[in-house]
């Protein structure tokens, strides 16, 4: 007996469900300002990846009393998995400033982390190790801006040294987003699964003119993807 193809694309979407969590994990979002000697490093830390950070047991639900209480903690934790060096010598770290963000059912908190170099920044490498002890496949999703240019970077546990100059060549920064761009695809499970349940949709429903209408599917999925995710960057739109 042959199963309707939608019953076929469910069963795929339900197999790849639990991998799709994968690409949810443990991220923390980076981003680093520099200006002189002075950088700023502010962290997006989610609630649930507070716990490690603050000493907490892991079944603990923390509040946001509790994460503005123990922010010093917290950014004793940051500052001693990062560092930061400029051309030279080691940057200080110094003060720190804390906030709470609410986001759709949870809520993350605001780490601002101030540091000061021995000398103006014009070529800065950053170690970060946040969270890896905890969930290996943690993400710190970081935006570097150095003398006005932005460069994007994914520390992961193999990966946790990146090195930015003021002013990155074309092709640095062309290989930079398509290393990227090759990680969301290839680790977006979510995305292959619902990807390969509309690709037997439409090959049941268009077999002749079947390389036509999957071409059409995946460019019109790529570029409503892309406007969501641009949406997002500039505030307006929350996904």
């Amino acid at each position: 007996m042959k199963l309707p193809v939608t019953a076929v694309a469910l069963g795929i979407a339900l197999l790849f469900a639990p991998r799709a969590e994968a690409h949810q994990d443990s991220i923390t979002h980076v981003r680093v300002s520099v200006s002189g000697r002075e950088v700023s490093i502010e962290l997006q830390i989610e609630a649930i990846d507070l716990n490690e950070a603050m000493g907490a047991a892991a079944s603990r639900e923390l509040s946001r009393a509790d994460a503005l209480a123990g922010a010093s903690r917290i950014a004793a934790y940051a500052q001693s998995r990062l560092d930061l060096r400029d051309a030279r010598a080691s940057c200080i770290a110094g003060e720190h400033t804390a906030r709470v963000q609410d986001r759709r059912d949870t809520w993350d908190l605001i780490l601002r982390l101030a540091y000061a170099c021995p000398h103006a920044v014009d070529a800065l490498s950053l170690r970060y190790g946040l969270f890896f002890d905890v969930d290996p496949r943690h993400q710190g999703m970081a935006t570097i801006t150095l003398d006005g240019h932005s460069t994007q970077h994914v520390f992961r546990d193999g990966t946790r040294d990146f090195r930015v100059d003021a002013r990155p060549s074309l092709r640095r920064q062309m290989l930079t987003y398509g290393s990227l761009g090759i990680d969301h695809i290839f680790l977006g499970y979510d995305h292959i699964a619902f990807l390969v349940s509309l690709l037997l949709a439409v090959g049941h429903r268009a077999r002749k003119e079947s390389a036509r209408a999957v071409l059409a599917m995946v460019t019109s999925f790529t570029a409503a993807h892309s406007l969501t995710l641009i949406a997002a960057e500039i505030g307006r739109a929350h996904v």
